[in-house]
């Protein structure tokens, strides 16, 4: 091992360790994570009210997986998935929910509440699992506004079908909980399924108010996107055609009016916390699992899913996401250092002096931001499994524009053997494929170690 990358190692063994023993915020710190589906960095770009009321932006944000199945779980369990507590395609009897942040928060002396998507393909309606006071699960058709059905912690469960719409539905339920626990401290993990489009048909549902909202935006597709130097799998996808175009694009500008209701939610909640006057003892994280391709590197309507809802690669527009931070111990401003969904975990349970079940793969992003100077050497690890047979599943290693010697580079393993390497500061849409240029030989092997290291 080159001696630099021994140095990195070790440099963030030694962040991780200082970061485990900061001090919480004083006794009673609120903590409510807002955690979307298939919210797109960009999608910040309609929702002016959220972004108003959060002080703090982690710019390199980034999903440790391509899909929901391995960013939920590794939100909730607090690892990558090389360390995940269990594989993603296990069952409900082959779980040990204990192995999540629930129970951990609750044993620390807090009022959990878990509102909305839990860890995916696994079958949660069996009812409420231990280390959660409330819980407010979807049942079924989770996607839709009107015909979802909830399971509201009977066990065993009795699927309720709410009268409200379902954003305005899981708005209430997380604004009542936070009313209902008065003193006593709470975490609320508050995951409605916005702006995630209805699986089987692309289509969202926006509220009738927002529908005259974002009717002209530019394209995002792509014209003519030369796929040259691609993985095999990439270059064997058909180009985009006219209709998936069009799928793309009300899509684009549907959850763009879906993100607006969003907006309006996450304003009531503020609102709410104000008039109980605990806004300044909670900390309130938003993210999302991760985004979906606007048709960028060839994803249409490919292996039988709807052009709106392809995700599953590592690419930016995948992984990119957001990440917004506010209350105790987050002062206005930004952050370069790149981060992850375990990094949120990482802050929630040292907010609460939780103790976990098994060691964390995050960072305190109160650290971070503390530290931001001598975390430039922070790069971040994504993984995805193969979720389709032509996919190979994919390893990648994406260091911060900070970085020293290789700033904004991007480097991707795949099953197959095939890599790609990027020039994030250049090239942020990914077009040229520098692996196997012999001009950047040099940071392709230095980006390999790293990843490496990082899969050790």
């Amino acid at each position: 091992m080159e001696r630099r990358e021994f140095l990195i190692g070790a440099f963030s063994l030694m962040a991780l360790r200082q970061a485990s023993c900061m001090s919480p915020p004083r006794a009673g710190t609120n903590v409510a994570v807002i955690y979307l589906d298939d919210m797109r960095e960009d999608g910040l770009d309609y929702m002016p009210k959220t972004m108003a009321r959060f002080d703090h932006r982690f710019t390199e944000a980034r999903a440790n997986g391509g899909s929901c199945i391995d960013t939920r779980l590794g939100l909730f369990s607090g690892t990558n998935m090389k360390n995940h507590p269990w594989p993603w395609t296990a069952t409900h009897t082959e779980v040990d929910a204990s192995r999540t942040w629930g129970p951990w928060m609750h044993d620390a002396g807090y009022r959990t509440g878990l509102f909305g998507e839990y860890i995916t393909t696994i079958d949660w309606t069996t009812g409420i699992e231990n280390g959660w006071d409330t819980w407010k699960t979807y049942f079924a058709n989770g996607h839709d506004e009107f015909t979802y059905e909830i399971d509201e912690g009977l066990t065993p469960p009795v699927p309720v079908a709410p009268a409200a719409r379902n954003l305005d539905y899981m708005t209430t339920a997380l604004i009542d909980f936070a009313s209902e626990n008065g003193s006593e401290p709470w975490f609320a993990s508050w995951n409605p399924q916005h702006p995630h489009t209805i699986t089987e048909t692309g289509e969202l549902q926006p509220k009738p108010e927002h529908l005259g909202l974002w009717t002209d935006l530019p394209s995002p597709v792509p014209v003519d996107e030369d796929v040259t130097g691609k993985p095999a799998w990439i270059q064997a996808l058909p180009p985009i055609g006219p209709a998936e175009i069009a799928d793309i694009e009300r899509a684009q500008m549907q959850q763009a009016q879906v993100l607006s209701g969003v907006d309006d939610a996450i304003e009531n909640f503020f609102v709410a916390l104000e008039t109980l006057g605990v806004l300044q003892d909670t900390v309130v994280l938003l993210s999302s699992d991760q985004g979906v391709h606007y048709g960028e590197h060839r994803f249409g309507a490919a292996f039988g899913v709807p052009a709106a809802v392809q995700k599953v690669t590592l690419y930016e527009p995948v992984v990119k996401i957001p990440l917004l931070a506010t209350g105790p111990g987050f002062p206005p401003g930004a952050t370069s250092v790149p981060v992850n969904q375990t990094d949120i975990t990482a802050t929630v349970v040292a907010i609460a002096g939780a103790e976990t079940s098994h060691d964390l793969d995050g960072m305190d992003l109160r650290f971070v931001i503390q530290h931001a100077d001598g975390l430039k050497w922070r790069s971040t690890l994504l993984q995805a499994v193969q979720f389709f047979t032509t996919w190979p599943g994919h390893d990648t290693v994406v260091t911060g524009p900070e970085h020293p010697s290789m700033p904004a580079m991007k480097l991707g393993l795949l099953h197959s053997g095939e890599r790609e390497l990027y020039d994030l500061a250049n090239d942020p849409g990914e077009f040229v494929n520098l692996a196997g240029d012999a001009a950047w030989a040099a940071i392709e092997a230095e980006m390999l170690a790293l990843l490496n290291l990082h899969l050790a």
